[in-house]
Order: structure tokens, then sequence, then C-alpha cells
């Protein structure tokens, strides 16, 4: 199988993706269900066919048909004593090779998986476990490309509810794994990360809370030694180095008017790091939610951050979005979702090709278009165009090969899920 894209090429995509880019059931109907006892299981497949303008994110697009067949479930499970919520699928993807038969090799099985166990949810000590699966290929914060990779997040909440339930303390652990396929040469972007956080909330008015949260990403890299190929044949070697993020934010959540929704997170983070490349500065979010009615809404917002990456150690970004969504009729859905991000990276740990490489700057952005009608309550239709775009700085030895690129991605969908 070929692969167009060496593993020198580094880029973040993040947060961006997972609201916009790679959302894969925008709109799902969902029917009855089986009645199991206390549990309700919901079974279907989704068809996806289209077009991807960029198969490979590349800087020179290759384009091809492309077929999504996901086989899917869910199950959930409510009683006093424990909440259940199971929901998952199988991805096989299929290209077809129109324009270049060598994209054919770009055909897999991916899939997904979430899963949640609440117990006593309804008591004043509740405790949580879950866990979420991917298999795909999608764009990491490390590396861009048609990469399968396997990520797997684990973790805890226990949360105290003293009272009344207006103060709600959690103390949480995460832990997660993201590995490569051997057969893809990705070279030292393995990662494991701890992430433990704890969060306050205090409910002062009824729709009105005061919120706290502090969280720390500590990223580890087993296999830390990387290696790409330079313009002349040589070998450059890098060595991923452990980076360790702080976080700590303070806001209100809370209903401006019946209508009206507001979100205000101000902090600071820090990836206390040695050295002038370190980054410690403000972070937070503001979002401003309209609902003019039950079927009109409107979301506005700004964020910004620190993430770990590989090879530069850890990006900060600045994300603005905005997304809208109209329901007609109970059955015809529009929704439109667009994102600016500016991404600015650290230090790349290693030279390229001999030469220091200048810092790096990446602009990403998108836009999706969603029109989604449901036929039945287990049968929807919906047809949806995605396109993104990426330009960085960051440019090869030779000068030739940058991580820009753009791509348009047009998908038709049919979901069966009773």
């Amino acid at each position: 199988m070929k692969r167009l894209f060496s593993n020198k090429c580094f880029t973040v995509l993040g947060l961006a993706f997972a609201m916009v880019l790679v959302s894969q059931s925008s709109a799902v109907a969902e029917g009855k269900g089986l009645s199991l006892g206390d549990a309700k299981l919901h079974l279907g497949v989704e068809l996806d066919t289209g077009y991807d303008s960029n198969v490979t994110y590349s800087n020179v697009p290759v384009g091809d048909v492309v077929l999504h067949v996901k086989p899917q479930l869910h199950l959930t499970l409510s009683s006093d004593k424990v909440g259940l919520d199971i929901a998952g699928y199988a991805d096989v993807v299929r290209y077809f090779g129109v324009q270049k038969e060598y994209t054919t090799g770009y055909s897999a099985v991916w899939g997904a998986a979430d899963v949640a166990a609440v117990f006593n949810p309804a008591g004043k000590v509740v405790f949580t476990l879950k866990d979420t699966f991917r298999r795909n290929a999608d764009p990491r914060p490390d590396v861009v490309g048609n990469y399968n990779a396997t990520s797997n997040t684990s973790g805890a909440v226990l949360a105290l509810k003293p009272g009344g339930g207006a103060l709600v303390m959690s103390l949480a652990y995460d832990f997660a794994l993201l590995v490569y396929d051997e057969s893809v040469s990705i070279s030292g972007a393995d990662y494991y990360s701890h992430r433990p956080s704890f969060d306050l909330r205090w409910k002062f008015f009824p729709k009105t809370a005061f919120t706290f949260n502090f969280n720390s990403d500590i990223t580890r890299y087993p296999n830390p030694v990387g290696t790409y190929t330079n313009p002349d044949g040589t070998k450059t070697t890098f060595s991923n180095e452990p980076v360790n993020i702080i976080r700590a934010t303070v806001g209100l959540v809370g209903n401006l008017s019946q209508n009206l929704s507001l979100v205000v997170l101000a902090g600071y983070g820090n990836t206390l790091a040695s050295g002038p490349d370190n980054y410690q500065s403000v972070i937070g979010m503001v979002e401003l939610k309209f609902m003019a009615t039950r079927t009109t809404k409107l979301s506005v917002g700004y964020r910004r951050d620190v993430t770990p990456v590989s090879y530069f150690s850890f990006y900060g970004f600045d994300r603005v979005y905005l997304e809208v969504e109209q329901v007609f009729f109970n059955k015809l859905r529009l929704a439109l979702n667009g994102y600016y991000e500016y991404d600015s990276y650290g230090k790349g740990l290693a030279p390229i090709g001999g030469v220091e490489p200048p810092p790096r700057f990446d602009n990403v952005g998108g836009v999706q278009l969603t029109v989604g009608y449901a036929i039945f309550d287990w049968f929807s239709i919906e047809l949806r165009n995605n396109f993104e775009i990426r330009n960085s700085s960051f440019v090869d030895a030779d000068g030739k090969d940058s991580c820009d690129y753009s791509r348009n991605v047009t998908l038709l969908t049919l979901n069966f899920m009773y």
C-alpha cells in the first residue's frame, strides 16, 4: 500500500474536528427500540456514500468515491441503582480508485464505542465509569494524513452532592492511549496520557452556577525516538519529550433569559517546561447560545487553550466558531457549522535536514452544511457537505512540501435505527 505522507508533516486540528469535521452522524433518527426489562436496545445501520476530494489530506490532492457501511447499536438502562449507556458502530470503509487506483488501499474497517455506567445516579454520592474507543484514520493533533490508528480513553468520576445538590464537587481521572498501526510507519508519535481533574460547581441561582476546574495532562511517548527521510535520502532522528500541562479556570454558566444562555470561563495554562519555550498564558472560553424557538438554535463562541502535540511538544490555539440549526415541521433539519482556528506551536524538538526549524503557525478553518429529513422515527436521510482548509508556515527542508491542504467531502447518508 502506498502512503503519500511521510511522518515529517505534523499538524493540529484538535477540537476543530471534534465538533465540525469528524461528526459521524449529526442527525440520527432513533426508533422505539426493543424493551429488555429496564433496558432498551436500538439496532440499526447507516450507509454513507459520496466524494472525498482529498483522501490523504495532501497538498497534492487525489479524490475518490467513498462508501461507509456502519452497523450500529445503542443500549440504555435506567434504575435507581445504576444507569448504563452503551453506543457503538463498526465502519466498513471502501474507496473505489476513481481518480488513482492506489487510493483503494485506504479501504479499512474502523469503528467506535462509548460506554458509561453511573452508580447511584440520584444519590448524594455518584460514581461513574466510562470508556471511549476510536478506530479510524482522521487527522490527529500530531500527524496529518490517512493513517489508521487506535485510541482509547478510560476514566472514572466521583461526584459529591451535599445538601440539596446546589453544590457539586467532582474528582476525575482519565487514561488516554493512542497507537498507530505498525504498517503506516509513524515513528515516535504513539502516546499515553494521565489526565486528573477536579471540578466544583455551585448553583447560586436556579439556572446559574459558579464553576471552578483544575486539570492536568501528563503525556508520555513510550517509543520516543522517531525518524524520517530527508530529500537527500539521509535520515533525521528526533526524540519526543515528556509533556506536563496544567490548566485552571473559573467562571459562570447560566441563563440570561428564557431563550439566552452564557458560558464565561477564564484561567491559566502552563506547560511547566524549562527554558524560554514554555507556554504560560491566559486560557478560557466564551459561548453564547440563543434559542429563538424550540426549533431555532444559534451558538457562537471563542476558546483559547493549550494541548500536547508530538514533535513540537505543545501548541496553543485560539478558536472561534458558529453553529446554526433550524428544524421545520419536526422533520426537516438545516444546520450550518463553521470555525476558524489559529495554532501556535512550541519549538521543534530536532533539526529538520540539519537546519533549525523556524517557528510554526497554522491557520485552520472549516464549514459544514447539513440538510436532513426524518422520514420516520427510525429512518432518516441526510446530505452533508464539509469543507476544510489549513495553511501552515511549516515547510520541509527541500522547500517544496508543506502541510497545507484543502478537502471537501460530500456525503449522502441513509440511517436506519430501530
